[in-house]
């Protein structure tokens, strides 16, 4: 992926960011660990809110992988131990974002629909992977159809690629979303 296409794709998916964070604060309910993710990550404390999301994304839940794909957009918020240039960014935030699709969330939604779609990634794999989220079908299936296509790695190996890195109590950095 060229740098100025990946910077095209980063400004259009952060211009969804701010209308994420209120979704993703809209949908957990108060006192929920969502919640809390979603405030320690308003005040720039991303290694709280890694703490709170990654064993939730670990359970294989939804809605962590979805505030961890916004996160990495709005925030920087990479996981440790994956690279953080272009093509390690990518598939991360695909990884994720998959993992999470939510037709209600423009993030983890429509962006990544519109990712997939485009000539970035590998077509026609890009695109089936696209038509199988937005047939809501079982998203397990999809995300089975993005491994096989290798449009991001499996669920063990990326757990497994995150867990090698040895984790001070400051990471992941990222920057302080304030409203």
């Amino acid at each position: 992926m060229t740098g100025g296409k990946l910077v095209v794709l980063a400004a259009g998916i952060f211009g969804s960011v701010l209308v994420n964070f209120a979704y993703s604060a809209e949908r957990a309910t108060q006192g929920d660990a969502f919640q809390k993710s979603v405030a320690l990550l308003r005040t720039g404390d991303c290694p709280a809110a890694w703490r709170i999301l990654w064993p939730q994304a670990k359970a294989q839940n939804a809605q962590a992988f979805t505030l961890l794909a916004e996160s990495l957009v709005a925030l920087g918020l990479n996981p440790p131990g994956l690279p953080e240039d272009d093509l390690g960014w990518k598939r991360t935030y695909l990884f994720l974002a998959v993992n999470g699709y939510s037709a209600k969330s423009n993030l983890a939604g429509l962006e990544l629909l519109k990712l997939l779609k485009s000539d970035l990634l590998a077509q026609p794999a890009g695109e089936k992977v696209a038509l199988c989220l937005e047939n809501d079908e079982k998203r397990s299936r999809c995300v089975d159809e993005a491994v096989k296509a290798k449009l991001i790695p499996s669920f063990e190996e990326f757990v497994s690629e995150v867990e090698e890195e040895q984790v001070s109590s400051d990471q992941p950095k990222c920057k302080s979303f304030r409203r």
